[in-house]
């Protein structure tokens, strides 16, 4: 029993590890100078928002892509790897989680620009462009 205890603190820390990387990797690409804009956003405007907001709206919204790995179902059962990291996050926030499914991998950055998801989830290489 004890070592299902320590598995499980080990298993939570690593999650928390993973989302606050995530975190500072999504929160470095804002320049920190703009407000949140709750409206509807126009091509030039870009939403910004933390981690309170996310969890005071309730819901997490993960942008990903549907794969054979990150993101699929299976007999009808939801499973992947990004899905499960931002599953336990959710229910480890207190917050239901949404999967918005980008058309391509080109239309991610500016799905969270505009604010339709809160994250990117998906194997996705780090550019100068990005």
């Amino acid at each position: 029993m004890n070592k299902n205890k320590m598995f499980l603190k080990k298993v939570k820390l690593n999650l928390m590890l993973i989302f606050i990387s995530f975190l500072v990797l999504f929160l470095s690409c804002n320049s920190g100078d703009k407000k949140i804009s709750k409206k509807s956003v126009t091509s030039n405007e870009i939403v910004y928002k933390d981690l309170p907001e996310i969890i005071d709206s309730g819901v997490l919204r993960v942008i990903t892509s549907y794969s054979p790995t990150g993101y699929f179902l299976y007999k009808g059962k939801t499973m992947g790897f990004e899905y499960e990291i931002f599953k336990r996050l959710a229910d480890h926030l207190g917050v239901g989680l949404e999967i918005v499914l980008a058309k391509n991998v080109d239309s991610v950055i500016p799905m969270l620009n505009r604010g339709e998801g809160d994250i990117i989830a998906l194997g996705y290489t780090i550019t100068s462009e990005r």
